[in-house]
């Protein structure tokens, strides 16, 4: 005989969060496939479930960061050179670089020691930059007395 697996995810009897099956595909792609774009999304769960549209499937993300015993999917923030957003599934940790910054996000100690750092950094390089361009200055004066 061959054992039988089922997924408990939203299992009424064994679990309290109940997912419809949209929100579950969502879900289980993202952990299968990590962080995905909406249209991405839409194509890979779509072979669990059914969805009409890429808004449906908005839909059905904003509903999981939303819930009130999630969030569930959280949005990273835009790649460069990508012009969609990505999700990923909040049950698992993140990778550092994939982790998503709010715009209003309040700095962590640590943050504010590496802008100060950047700060003094920035700094002393404005007072290099201005003692180089005084020298080429001193120096360009001299070699035009001297024609």
């Amino acid at each position: 005989r061959v054992t039988k697996f089922a997924h408990r995810l939203s299992n009424p009897i064994t679990n309290t969060m109940d997912f419809s099956a949209q929100q579950l595909a969502v879900l289980c792609e993202l952990l299968v496939r990590g962080p995905q774009t909406l249209g991405e999304l839409r194509t890979h769960a779509g072979r669990l479930t059914e969805f009409a549209d890429v808004a449906q499937v908005e839909t059905t993300v904003q509903k999981l960061r939303i819930r009130e015993d999630g969030p569930f999917v959280t949005e990273l923030p835009r790649q460069p050179g990508r012009r969609d957003v990505r999700y990923a599934q909040m049950f698992t940790e993140l990778p550092v670089d994939e982790i998503a910054q709010e715009p209003h996000e309040v700095l962590t100690v640590s943050a504010v020691d590496r802008v100060s750092a950047l700060e003094q950094l920035v700094a002393a390089l404005r007072t290099d930059v201005t003692g180089i361009q005084l020298q080429l200055e001193q120096l360009l004066k001299k070699t035009d007395g001297s024609t």
